[in-house]
């Protein structure tokens, strides 16, 4: 499997896990709401690529690291364990 395919899955199986349109997560990443449906679709369906920054920003609003979009099934679960202990530790320092 390539990068690009496995990014398109992880990202709509990302999407999909926090209950969020196409539209909402678009929004909430800073696009235009007229844009921001159709923009999710073309990222899900590999038409297009985000930017490094844009990048960034659907992981911070999907709640899971950059890696995760391109690691392999197994070390998902890796990945995501230590940012959300990472995280778990972050609000627990006072």
């Amino acid at each position: 499997m390539d990068l690009q395919s496995t990014f398109c899955r992880r990202f709509k199986q990302a999407r999909k896990a926090k209950n969020l349109s196409q539209e909402k997560l678009g929004v909430l990443i800073g696009l235009d709401e007229f844009v921001a449906s159709t923009r999710i679709n073309r990222y899900e369906k590999g038409v297009h690529l985000p930017d490094l920054t844009t990048l960034q920003n659907i992981a911070h609003a999907l709640d899971v690291p950059s890696a995760y979009f391109f690691a392999d099934d197994e070390l998902t679960h890796i990945i995501l364990a230590h940012h959300h202990k990472t995280n778990t530790l972050k609000t627990d320092t006072p």
